[in-house]
């Protein structure tokens, strides 16, 4: 791609970050997957992971349990009442974060904790075929 294709695409992106009932006025198609994809793992996976790195320095160790546990966590549900991040309330779901296709992100906490979406399809492949993840610290 060349740096106006480039430049239009992170442009799309951000309009349809911050409200896709922008999209339309700003000349942006509708996100393809590989839109939907780059922002599951710029936005949501990074912010996410920077909360869980905040959290593990300040206590040594990942926060447990699956996601809602999480997401109570990170949102000040711990013994320090630190917020480390704050979830949008439209990407909760019965008190699970959802990724963009709507399916709870998948969140290990542990020694070696993991979090990860299911990616379009929309199934669980344990962090493989189309799953998104980020590199762990």
């Amino acid at each position: 791609m060349n740096l106006i294709e480039n430049l239009k695409k992170s442009i799309c992106n951000l309009v349809f970050v911050l409200s896709t009932s922008y999209l339309a006025a700003a000349g942006c198609s509708k996100p393809n997957n590989d839109d939907l994809i780059f922002r599951t793992k710029q936005n949501d996976l990074n912010d996410v992971q920077s909360a869980i790195s905040q959290y593990i320095n300040d206590y040594n160790r990942p926060p447990p349990g699956k996601n809602s546990d999480l997401v109570k966590i990170l949102s000040g549900e711990n013994d320090r009442r630190q917020i480390y991040t704050e979830f949008d309330k439209k990407r909760l779901k019965n008190g699970q974060w959802v990724d963009v296709w709507g399916n709870p992100f998948i969140y290990n906490g542990g020694l070696e904790w993991r979090l990860y979406s299911k990616g379009p399809n929309g199934i669980d492949e344990n962090g493989k075929g189309d799953d998104i993840h980020v590199k762990y610290p």
